[in-house]
């Protein structure tokens, strides 16, 4: 008889990036055995609720409470539900308490990536971050582990160009436009202006572009785009998605179909899947930006690996394209597979009972 597969729990808030980071490192550990993956929607009812649950969860308070009324946790976390699990996984600071609490009232390993908000650290099994630390339950990727997956995005990128651009062919790139957020402010007039200028690059190049704003971009940028591309319709752009005015899932097709990436560099879901994915990539930001510092560490180290180019606005149109291709590095993933390692030895049977042969790890 075949042994039952071992189950993954993510624990998701919703967001892109964050349930992108946790897909991907629950698939390095599907990529070696047999695994079951589910995801558990859950929403912090209010922010305010933060500092009870990190109060909670520190003070060892959380696995009493859970003792002694199991359905508690609904009180904090709407879709909270009880399910069994090997392990949980999550990423993103709305879910780091409840990860906690799984991982320490239940006999379940639990693995977390961002950082700790006060938490302490051992409560996790694994910390996954882009800074280093000497904490024994710590781990320090260059890149976070994203979903994207080279196979996964080719396929996704020819199914698009045979949808929308008559196959495949070279000559792309992309141009993802995000928003506000990791202390950025992309203005209307900055979104147009990172178009147009990229535009020209393209033009300059014999390139066309495939374009994407975000759900942060906002529809007062997107209205300005569409009016720049109805009064420039010899812009080079074969396809341009509005998120806010029609949603569309194109940024790994792009990616794969793309020679050059250009991004905003709030994104950093999409600069780590860029990365991944080992397409050259362009970040581009304000003179007003001041990213948060786990930010900036992770663009800088990007940087200084020659996996990325960190451009102004002003600057884009002067890039010299051929210098930094020659000079661009394709990340090797080699971190990857250390975590791979790391997880797969905390889902090892020595880790920890089995939904089947102990208690579930959600009560």
């Amino acid at each position: 008889m075949s042994a039952e597969p071992k189950r993954i729990l993510i624990l998701s808030d919703g967001r892109a990036g964050h349930v992108s980071t946790s897909r991907g490192m629950a698939d390095l550990l599907a990529s070696e055995g047999s695994v079951a993956i589910d995801r558990l929607e859950i929403r912090l009812r209010a922010k305010a609720l933060r500092p009870i649950l990190k109060w909670l969860v520190n003070a060892s308070l959380a696995c009493r409470l859970l003792a002694a009324m199991p359905a508690w946790p609904r009180l904090f976390y709407r879709g909270y539900t009880a399910g069994p699990a090997n392990v949980v996984i999550s990423a993103g600071g709305d879910t780091i308490y409840l990860n906690a609490l799984l991982g320490r009232c239940k006999p379940c390993p639990n693995i977390f990536c961002g950082s700790l908000r006060g938490v302490r650290a051992d409560l996790f099994d694994l910390i996954v971050h882009i800074r280093p630390s000497d904490l024994p339950n710590w781990i320090a990727m260059e890149v976070l582990p994203s979903s994207a997956e080279m196979g996964a995005a080719r396929a996704a990128a020819a199914a698009f160009a045979q949808a929308h651009l008559s196959g495949t062919s070279p000559g792309y790139w992309s141009l993802l436009i995000g928003g506000d957020g990791s202390g950025y402010r992309f203005g209307v007039e900055d979104c147009v202006t990172i178009l147009q200028r990229c535009a020209a690059l393209a033009a300059k190049h014999g390139k066309t572009l495939l374009v994407s704003t975000s759900r942060r971009t906002g529809k007062p940028a997107e209205l300005a785009i569409r009016a720049w591309l109805a009064a420039h319709p010899a812009a080079p752009v074969a396809y341009c998605v509005l998120y806010n005015h029609k949603p569309e899932r194109v940024a790994t097709a792009f990616m794969a179909l793309s020679e050059w990436v250009f991004c905003t560099e709030d994104s950093l879901s999409m600069i780590s899947e860029s990365v991944l994915l080992r397409r050259p990539l362009v970040t581009l930001a304000t003179a007003e930006a001041r990213p948060a510092p786990d930010h900036q560490t992770l663009l800088k180290r990007l940087a200084a690996n020659r996996r990325l180019w960190r451009v102004g606005l002003a600057g884009i149109e002067t890039l010299d394209m051929t210098a930094m291709a020659d000079a661009w590095l394709p990340y090797e993933r080699a971190d990857q597979a250390v975590l791979r390692k790391r997880m797969l030895a905390i889902l090892s049977p020595d880790a920890g009972a089995s939904p089947e042969q102990g208690s579930p790890c959600c009560p």
